[in-house]
């Protein structure tokens, strides 16, 4: 998980028509990446990419929230000490649908 592999999954994406499930196992991969993480510097970078591109993918409809909602929550709420995990926790809330 790098910065430069965000910016190549979020341009293809922006520029062709890519199966699902591809882009939900990168936001796995990276979630996976950011659990393993042992520097937490560089723990909380990842974290911080990962909520603004998942954020952008949610916002241009590449993301359906409710294919992965259990998975983003958890990772948000995990999180929630970093403000952009904060935040993405508020908007899978608000999209979420009422159980």
């Amino acid at each position: 998980m790098s910065l430069n592999s965000i910016e190549v999954v979020n341009r293809l994406n922006s520029s062709t028509q890519q199966p699902k499930h591809l882009l939900y196992q990168f936001i796995t991969n990276c979630i996976r990446t950011c659990d393993t993480t042992a520097d937490r510097s560089v723990q909380n970078r990842f974290v911080l990419l990962l909520c603004l591109f998942v954020q952008s993918m949610i916002r241009n409809g590449h993301i359906q929230v409710e294919e992965m909602v259990e998975e983003l929550t958890s990772f948000a709420a995990n999180y929630s000490r970093i403000k952009e995990a904060a935040a993405l926790f508020k908007l899978l809330k608000t999209m979420a649908p009422d159980d």
